[in-house]
């Protein structure tokens, strides 16, 4: 009788077949099918699937989560099939996981990623001052209408300095291991609570995902960084990571 043991083992073996492995799903939207389509985006290398549901509506929810899901392990800096969206999924997956890895080796300092919201940092207007030619009117109008609106529900470049040094220093956001356990920084206000980390168990990891009021974001990414953990992804991307730099580092020395 084969046991979930050996199916795991032989499904993780995946990993080592060629990339492009391609599947045709019927239905799949719930259920059996939808568990079978995310194992297979779990651990076959840049499948491509052929999905064939009766209701987009039923499927865009599961499609979203695949592509929130999809860390090439093989194309960590995405060389091959670079887009905005999936650099901006990727990068933000593959940050928190490279935290997680390294508040195993400084559990006394506490990680913090975070969604600011829209910012007034300027850099709108200094695109739009670039644009030039037939896109130079159109340019000039979003800077004089559409900017100044998106400027009344965002925030200022000082009041996001606020916000992130208050994430700094306030105890909401203890460390995993703090150096004295009765100083984890600035005292709360009445009705502040410690904030959650990543991993909602009952000990504080010191990492923290948080929305743009510094509260924990606790949404259906958490499933899909569980399955990462399980599988230590974060320990490869962050050694990815230092080898990108060593590249970069060597690279600058050869032009110095």
């Amino acid at each position: 009788m084969v046991n979930i043991k050996d199916v795991r083992i032989s499904n993780s073996w995946l990993t080592a077949k060629p990339p492009g492995m391609v599947a045709v799903f019927v239905g799949g939207t719930s259920a059996i099918g939808q568990g079978t389509l995310k194992q297979l985006a779990k651990y076959a290398t840049a499948p491509k699937v052929y999905f064939v549901g009766r209701s987009k509506s039923s499927a865009t929810p599961l499609l979203r989560e695949l592509e929130k899901r999809a860390i090439d392990m093989n194309n960590l800096e995405l060389r091959n099939g670079y887009t905005a969206i999936k650099a901006v999924n990727t990068a933000t997956t593959q940050t928190t996981l490279a935290f997680e890895e390294l508040t195993k080796s400084y559990p006394m300092i506490t990680f913090c990623h975070v969604y600011p919201g829209f910012v007034d940092t300027g850099a709108l207007n200094r695109f739009m001052g670039r644009s030039k030619g037939i896109w130079a009117v159109p340019a000039t109008l979003a800077t004089w209408t559409v900017i100044p609106v998106l400027n009344m529900f965002g925030r200022t470049a000082e009041e996001a300095g606020e916000w992130c040094l208050f994430l700094a220093t306030s105890a909401k956001y203890p460390p995993a291991e703090p150096n004295d356990p009765e100083e984890l920084g600035v005292v709360m206000p009445d009705g502040v609570a410690i904030a959650k980390s990543s991993v909602s168990d009952d000990k504080c990891n010191g990492v923290y995902r948080l929305d743009n009021y510094g509260e924990s974001v606790q949404n259906e990414c958490d499933s899909i960084l569980a399955g990462y953990r399980s599988d230590e992804v974060g320990k490869t991307i962050w050694e990815e990571t230092l080898a990108v730099c060593e590249t970069a580092l060597k690279s600058g020395e050869g032009e110095s």
